[in-house]
């Protein structure tokens, strides 16, 4: 086999090589798995708190601390559900595709 200078590649050189990308192709997948279990964190915090501000909101109306309309509290409640359901799956779908390489 030659290489793009023309030369030919001894069987050591290729073995070498092929090495060389299997080690790169292992970092990348450790690396991987790092930032998936990174992203995944930020995302189960980014829910948690998402649905406590919900919560928190729903129980101050309900203390009549703050007060909102029963048709805005159904919108608050319906629209974060939605926002919070959607950008879990995206996210979880994006980070964990068993399609990829």
């Amino acid at each position: 086999m030659k290489d793009f200078f023309d030369k030919e590649l001894s069987h050591s050189d290729l073995e070498a090589i092929s090495k060389s990308l299997q080690l790169e192709t292992l970092e990348g997948k450790k690396q991987d798995r790092g930032e998936r279990k990174k992203y995944a964190l930020l995302t189960y915090c980014l829910v948690v708190f998402y649905i406590v501000s919900v919560l928190t909101i729903t129980i101050l109306n309900g203390c009549n601390v703050i007060e909102l309309s029963d048709p805005i509290l159904i919108a608050l409640i319906v629209t974060s559900f939605a926002k919070i359901v959607g950008l879990f799956v995206f996210v979880m779908k994006y980070l964990f595709d068993n399609n990829k390489e």
